[in-house]
């Protein structure tokens, strides 16, 4: 059964007519004839009585006209949707916290200058969060800085940073311009939430230096944890990039860390297999470009 088959059906339902149901449809009567009996023979019913050169429709016939109307209907409003969805384009994006911050906007920027008119959403919150957005069908991509592992998702590096230390103008480490990543040992941490991808490769860091950590404060508000580093009621790890805003250099102290792999990358996150319309193929090309310069 085609749409096509529905409309020469309808046609005829509503004509009681062959030769004007062809007429109507551009074609010919036997072609509108030999369709409808071949729908006849293929599901075995009867869709129409003769009588009196008049085609009234049998009770199967009648049930199927309502389907037919509810179809045809649906494929319409198929049709005039995805019509709209090709000259409005839009996207919906993941970006973790640090990439919110101090990434997105940019990137979002850029988006509009090449697709005037593009509808976007962007979704900020830890790499867990957005990962099973992602799987869940609620957003087509999504930039991360965690590390992401499932076989139904493709992951590919696309933006460089590194992680260093912020510190109360008061604290120890205020003097210096880097530390070595052994000096962490039992150090007060503020980080972000279980599930960020800062945090979690930070962590990583730590066990791999066999490093007791001591973390005394986690908050999902980064605001948060800028405020309780001001205070000196610990140290805290986040990205270069958003150690640069002026808001944050000017305040507190940035200090590098030595004897440990501080790099990170950003990487774009998306559903393997997936189909790209020009909104996603445009949004990988200017991270892509991203890479290649410091947007800050």
């Amino acid at each position: 059964m085609t749409l096509r088959n529905l409309r020469i059906f309808l046609a005829v339902a509503e004509t009681g007519s062959m030769s004007k149901a062809a007429k109507a449809l551009y074609m010919t009567q036997p072609s509108i004839s030999q369709d409808i009996s071949e729908m006849e023979r293929t599901y075995k019913v009867i869709l129409f009585e003769r009588k009196n050169h008049f085609l009234k429709l049998t009770p199967t016939g009648e049930l199927l006209m309502q389907y037919a109307k509810k179809t045809l209907d649906a494929a319409k409003e198929t049709e005039d949707f995805l019509n709209y969805e090709s000259s409005h384009p839009r996207i919906r994006v993941g970006a973790t916290a640090t990439i919110g911050a101090c990434i997105m906007s940019p990137i979002v920027v850029k988006l509009h200058e090449a697709i005037p008119g593009i509808v976007h959403h962007v979704c900020v919150a830890n790499t867990v969060i957005i990962v099973g957005k992602i799987l869940k069908g609620e957003l087509d991509i999504a930039l991360v800085e965690g590390i992401v592992s499932d076989p139904n998702l493709e992951v590919r590096d696309v933006i460089r940073d590194k992680l260093v230390l912020i510190c109360a103008q008061e604290h120890t480490f205020c003097t210096r311009d880097s530390i070595d990543i052994h000096e962490l040992d039992r150090i007060p941490l503020i980080l972000s939430e279980i599930g960020s991808g800062t945090r979690s490769r930070f962590e990583d860091l730590l066990r791999q230096n066999d490093i007791e950590e001591n973390m005394c404060w986690g908050s999902y508000n980064f605001d948060a944890i800028i405020d309780a580093v001001k205070h000196n009621l610990g140290v805290s790890i986040i990205s270069e990039r958003i150690a640069k805003k002026s808001s944050i250099k000017d305040t507190l102290h940035v200090c590098e860390i030595t004897g440990a792999d501080m790099n990170c990358n950003y990487q774009l996150v998306y559903p393997k297999n997936k189909i790209f319309p020009i909104s996603l193929t445009e949004f990988i090309r200017i991270c892509e470009e991203m890479s290649l310069y410091d947007i800050l």
